[in-house]
Order: structure tokens, then sequence, then C-alpha cells
């Protein structure tokens, strides 16, 4: 039987357990940490290397910045985020090469089913 991380990474009908609150806590932590610096310099990037699944070089992203889980984000090379971008990161996100994001850009890619049962449901997606 699949837990119910293998379930969201495969974009299938879900609930939140302890085991991925956990790592939504972890990920919020971490969040705090980066956007409590005032430039993305080495220190932040420390912080997001923690975060993220893959960074890139070059890459600025300005705070703050939010996400559910971070190890789905993959950044490539040359990115830059404006402030307030949000990635709903329960499922794969890869973001391309010298990809631009405006101010207050939201990467909705969670689906909640309104049901009783309170699931979510996930896809992959690619930016850029």
């Amino acid at each position: 039987m699949a837990t119910e991380k293998e379930k969201m990474l495969r974009g299938e009908l879900y609930r939140v357990n302890s085991e991925l609150f956990q790592e939504m806590t972890r990920a919020r932590h971490l969040q705090r940490k980066f956007n409590d610096f005032i430039m993305c310099d080495a220190d932040a990037k420390a912080v997001l290397k923690e975060l993220l699944g893959s960074l890139g070089e070059d890459v600025a992203i300005r705070a703050p910045f939010r996400c559910d889980y971070g190890y789905n984000i993959h950044i490539a090379d040359g990115v830059f985020m404006n402030f307030n971008c949000v990635l709903l990161d329960v499922c794969e996100i890869r973001i391309g090469a010298r990809t631009m994001f405006g101010p207050n850009v939201p990467g909705l890619l969670n689906q909640k089913d309104f049901r009783p049962s309170s699931e979510s449901r996930s896809s992959r997606a690619l930016i850029g």
C-alpha cells in the first residue's frame, strides 16, 4: 500500500499525515530563515540549497518566498523570482533556465478536493 507521500508525488488523492506535516514544518522554518535575509547572497542561497530539490547558478529570489515542501522544486540557471512568489510544490516543479517571475506570481499546482474527505491531488509542472 502506498504512503500518503507516494500518492502525493504520483498525483493521486492523498491526505496530509504526520510525515508530510513534519516536512512542511521543516520547509517553513527554512523559508523563515531565507525570508529574513535582505538580499539573495551566498548565505541566503545556502538556505535555498537546503530547502529546494536543486538550485542552479546565478539564481536570484527576492523574499518573501513560500512553498509547501521545497524538495519538489528544481530551479535551473539564471532564474529570477521577484517578491511574493508562492509555489505549492505538492508535485515536481521544474523551472527552466533564465525564467523570470514578476512580483506576486503564484504557482498554484495543488488541486483540492472539496468533498468531506479533504484529500488533495497534484500533477507535475514544467515552467519556462
